[in-house]
Protein backbone atom coordinates (compact mmCIF):
# COMPACT_ATOMS: atom_id res chain seq x y z
CA UNK A 1 0.00 0.00 0.00
CA UNK A 2 2.89 2.37 0.65
CA UNK A 3 4.09 1.65 -2.84
CA UNK A 4 0.91 3.26 -4.24
CA UNK A 5 1.65 6.51 -2.39
CA UNK A 6 4.99 6.90 -4.15
CA UNK A 7 5.67 7.18 -7.79
CA UNK A 8 8.10 4.95 -9.64
CA UNK A 9 11.51 4.67 -7.94
CA UNK A 10 10.33 6.65 -4.86
CA UNK A 11 9.73 9.84 -6.81
CA UNK A 12 6.91 12.30 -6.34
CA UNK A 13 3.68 11.07 -4.68
CA UNK A 14 0.65 10.26 -6.80
CA UNK A 15 -2.21 12.73 -6.96
CA UNK A 16 -5.76 11.50 -6.37
CA UNK A 17 -8.53 11.12 -3.80
CA UNK A 18 -7.13 12.07 -0.37
CA UNK A 19 -3.77 12.99 -1.95
CA UNK A 20 -3.80 16.62 -3.12
CA UNK A 21 -0.83 17.93 -5.05
CA UNK A 22 1.94 19.47 -2.95
CA UNK A 23 1.16 22.90 -4.40
CA UNK A 24 -2.40 22.69 -3.04
CA UNK A 25 -1.47 21.56 0.48
CA UNK A 26 -1.12 23.94 3.41
CA UNK A 27 2.44 24.71 4.34
CA UNK A 28 3.59 23.61 7.80
CA UNK A 29 2.93 26.22 10.47
CA UNK A 30 0.45 28.19 8.33
CA UNK A 31 -3.22 28.09 9.18
CA UNK A 32 -5.81 27.24 6.58
CA UNK A 33 -8.02 29.94 8.09
CA UNK A 34 -5.68 32.87 8.86
CA UNK A 35 -8.38 35.35 9.84
CA UNK A 36 -10.13 32.78 12.01
CA UNK A 37 -13.66 32.96 13.36
CA UNK A 38 -14.67 36.49 14.31
CA UNK A 39 -15.30 36.94 18.03
CA UNK A 40 -18.91 36.43 18.96
CA UNK A 41 -19.90 35.08 15.54
CA UNK A 42 -21.36 31.89 16.99
CA UNK A 43 -23.06 33.44 20.02
CA UNK A 44 -24.30 36.65 18.45
CA UNK A 45 -27.96 37.19 19.38
CA UNK A 46 -30.24 37.48 16.40
CA UNK A 47 -33.21 39.84 16.37
CA UNK A 48 -35.49 37.00 15.25
CA UNK A 49 -34.58 34.99 18.34
CA UNK A 50 -35.58 37.88 20.62
CA UNK A 51 -38.93 38.15 18.87
CA UNK A 52 -39.42 34.40 19.08
CA UNK A 53 -38.58 34.37 22.80
CA UNK A 54 -41.10 37.16 23.42
CA UNK A 55 -43.74 35.28 21.45
CA UNK A 56 -43.08 32.05 23.38
CA UNK A 57 -43.25 33.92 26.69
CA UNK A 58 -46.57 35.55 25.73
CA UNK A 59 -48.01 32.21 24.69
CA UNK A 60 -46.71 30.41 27.80
CA UNK A 61 -48.47 32.86 30.11
CA UNK A 62 -51.67 33.05 28.09
CA UNK A 63 -54.60 32.15 30.38
CA UNK A 64 -56.42 28.91 29.52
CA UNK A 65 -59.53 27.38 31.06
CA UNK A 66 -59.41 23.82 32.39
CA UNK A 67 -62.06 21.60 33.89
CA UNK A 68 -60.64 19.84 36.96
CA UNK A 69 -62.95 17.63 39.05
CA UNK A 70 -66.00 19.40 37.63
CA UNK A 71 -64.71 22.87 38.47
CA UNK A 72 -63.47 25.31 35.82
CA UNK A 73 -60.03 26.76 36.56
CA UNK A 74 -58.12 29.49 34.72
CA UNK A 75 -54.32 29.30 34.73
CA UNK A 76 -51.35 30.11 32.48
CA UNK A 77 -50.68 27.65 29.66
CA UNK A 78 -47.25 26.76 31.10
CA UNK A 79 -48.81 25.83 34.44
CA UNK A 80 -51.46 23.72 32.70
CA UNK A 81 -48.75 21.92 30.70
CA UNK A 82 -46.75 21.22 33.87
CA UNK A 83 -49.90 19.97 35.57
CA UNK A 84 -50.54 17.63 32.64
CA UNK A 85 -46.92 16.41 32.72
CA UNK A 86 -47.17 15.74 36.46
CA UNK A 87 -50.41 13.82 35.98
CA UNK A 88 -48.82 11.70 33.25
CA UNK A 89 -45.82 11.03 35.49
CA UNK A 90 -48.13 9.92 38.31
CA UNK A 91 -50.00 7.58 35.99
CA UNK A 92 -46.79 5.66 35.32
CA UNK A 93 -45.44 7.16 32.09
CA UNK A 94 -41.71 6.80 32.65
CA UNK A 95 -40.70 9.36 30.03
CA UNK A 96 -43.00 11.98 31.61
CA UNK A 97 -41.63 11.11 35.05
CA UNK A 98 -38.03 11.49 33.82
CA UNK A 99 -38.79 14.89 32.25
CA UNK A 100 -40.66 16.07 35.36
CA UNK A 101 -37.83 15.03 37.71
CA UNK A 102 -35.21 16.62 35.43
CA UNK A 103 -37.13 19.91 35.45
CA UNK A 104 -37.55 19.70 39.22
CA UNK A 105 -33.83 19.11 39.84
CA UNK A 106 -32.86 21.89 37.41
CA UNK A 107 -35.13 24.32 39.26
CA UNK A 108 -33.70 23.25 42.62
CA UNK A 109 -30.13 23.65 41.35
CA UNK A 110 -30.90 27.14 40.05
CA UNK A 111 -32.56 28.06 43.34
CA UNK A 112 -29.53 26.76 45.27
CA UNK A 113 -27.20 28.83 43.07
CA UNK A 114 -29.27 31.99 43.68
CA UNK A 115 -29.33 31.33 47.44
CA UNK A 116 -25.56 30.76 47.49
CA UNK A 117 -25.03 34.04 45.61
CA UNK A 118 -27.22 35.92 48.09
CA UNK A 119 -25.36 34.40 51.04
CA UNK A 120 -22.02 35.33 49.49
CA UNK A 121 -23.20 38.94 49.00
CA UNK A 122 -24.35 39.04 52.61
CA UNK A 123 -20.96 37.77 53.80
CA UNK A 124 -19.12 40.41 51.77
CA UNK A 125 -21.42 43.31 52.69
CA UNK A 126 -20.16 45.95 55.09
CA UNK A 127 -21.57 45.38 58.52
CA UNK A 128 -22.48 48.47 60.50
CA UNK A 129 -21.26 49.14 64.00
CA UNK A 130 -23.92 50.01 66.54
CA UNK A 131 -23.21 52.24 69.49
CA UNK A 132 -25.52 51.81 72.47
CA UNK A 133 -25.77 54.35 75.27
CA UNK A 134 -26.71 52.80 78.59
CA UNK A 135 -28.76 54.96 80.93
CA UNK A 136 -29.44 53.99 84.54
CA UNK A 137 -32.79 54.30 86.29
CA UNK A 138 -32.11 57.93 87.26
CA UNK A 139 -31.61 58.90 83.59
CA UNK A 140 -27.85 59.41 83.91
CA UNK A 141 -25.68 57.87 81.16
CA UNK A 142 -23.41 55.11 82.50
CA UNK A 143 -21.30 54.61 79.41
CA UNK A 144 -21.29 53.69 75.77
CA UNK A 145 -20.95 50.15 74.37
CA UNK A 146 -19.91 49.31 70.81
CA UNK A 147 -21.45 46.25 69.15
CA UNK A 148 -19.60 45.44 65.92
CA UNK A 149 -21.42 43.98 62.90
CA UNK A 150 -24.78 45.26 64.02
CA UNK A 151 -25.22 42.58 66.67
CA UNK A 152 -26.50 43.20 70.15
CA UNK A 153 -25.07 41.92 73.38
CA UNK A 154 -24.17 38.26 73.31
CA UNK A 155 -25.33 35.86 76.03
CA UNK A 156 -21.75 35.95 77.39
CA UNK A 157 -21.98 39.78 77.76
CA UNK A 158 -25.22 39.39 79.71
CA UNK A 159 -23.66 36.84 82.09
CA UNK A 160 -20.73 39.15 82.85
CA UNK A 161 -23.03 41.90 84.13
Amino acid sequence: MTDNARGPEGGEAQVGYGRPPKSGQFRKGVSGNPKGKPKGAKNRPRPESDQLRALIRREAYRPVKLRVDGAELTMPLAQAALRSLGTAALSGETRALAIFLKMLSAGAAEEDAVMEELLEEAREAERPEIRVRIIDADGRPTGEVLYPYGGGPTPKDRQDK
